[in-house]
């Protein structure tokens, strides 16, 4: 008879006990940093918080959240994100108004610069109006208040920068440059005023035909309002990019347009001067908007009246210096 003995498992040797360090719970990664020990305004309510965090998403710099209620950043972009909402919160509190351009019975002001146009061309082309010591025939007019680049370079007549505006060939010249300006110098003087809007179409017209010198090859005789009739397009473009970021474009190319519209018709079309007052007006344009920005007193009453009296002063002066 066989006895029955239990069956004896092997024992196992115990495992050696191993101990694993936990690591400490951390709010942030190493190397991270909360933005709120930086001097950075606005921080106290989840609204503002989260906009923060919206704000550093747009510019790609990688943030967190923490519990606390603590926007966490890498170490290296602490700086560069601290700024950011600095200016940002800046912009919040001190809002951009931008300009816009309230059309006023005052605008009408501006279409008087047609009157020395018309005037002018009376005063040569009309036998009924007769004035002593100044020119009776369109020659004689070209000669002596044209815009003659040799003589301007040679004897100094500056004076016939401002006083070429005001001559033109026929009758047609003279209603087209007209019609034109009564349109643009009124869409100027809704931005400018009317005062500024004369002083910038006569001052910037005749800039541009003194910039036509260097680019001049040989002699040149030009006359005509065109000159100015672009530095009017010119400073509108100007004047109103410096003031609005999302209209910056369309004046520029509706100048652009124009240029080429209405600057490259005829054979004895004046490109040259066309582009340089096109370019001297965006370029006063731009000074005037500067100058209105900071002193906004340029763009009332007063300021326009001075204006406006030295924008007749300025031909006034030139057609005595060519004819006293």
């Amino acid at each position: 008879m066989k006895h029955a003995f239990p069956i004896r498992r092997r024992r196992q040797a115990p495992k050696p006990l191993r101990l694993r360090l936990c690591p400490r719970p951390q709010d942030h990664p190493p190397y991270w940093v909360p933005l709120a020990g930086l001097p950075v305004p606005g921080w106290g309510s989840d609204r503002r918080l989260y906009v923060s965090s919206y704000v550093l998403q747009a510019l790609g710099i990688p943030h967190r959240i923490t519990r606390r209620q603590e926007i966490l950043v890498p170490v290296l972009y602490a700086q560069r994100a601290a700024k950011n909402l600095a200016e940002y919160q800046y912009e919040l509190a001190h809002p951009k108004v931008p300009h816009v351009a309230q059309a006023s019975p005052w605008a009408s002001l501006a279409l008087v610069v047609v009157l020395p146009l018309v005037l002018v061309y009376a005063l040569y082309s009309s036998q009924a109006f007769r004035i002593p010591g100044f020119p009776h025939t369109l020659q004689d007019a070209a000669t002596l208040l044209g815009f003659d680049n040799v003589r301007v370079l040679l004897v100094g007549e500056w004076a016939r920068t401002v006083t070429a505006l005001f001559v033109h060939a026929d009758l047609g010249h003279l209603v087209a440059n007209a019609g034109f300006a009564l349109f643009f110098c009124r869409l100027l003087a809704t931005h400018t005023g009317p005062g500024l809007a004369l002083f910038l179409t006569i001052f910037a017209g005749a800039l541009g035909n003194a910039l036509t010198l260097p680019f001049r090859q040989g002699y040149v005789l030009s006359y005509g309002f065109s000159t100015a009739l672009f530095a009017c397009i010119g400073s509108l473009s100007g004047f109103v990019a410096r003031f609005s970021r999302s209209g910056a474009l369309w004046p520029l190319a509706c100048g652009a347009a124009l240029l080429a519209l209405l600057g490259t018709e005829g054979e004895d079309t004046d490109y040259t001067a066309h582009v340089c007052g096109l370019l001297c007006g965006m370029g006063c344009g731009a000074l005037a908007a500067l100058a209105a920005r900071r002193w906004p007193v340029v763009l009332k009453a007063p300021w326009q009246a001075g204006l406006g009296l030295a924008s007749l002063a300025l031909p006034l002066w030139a057609f005595w210096a060519r004819l006293g």
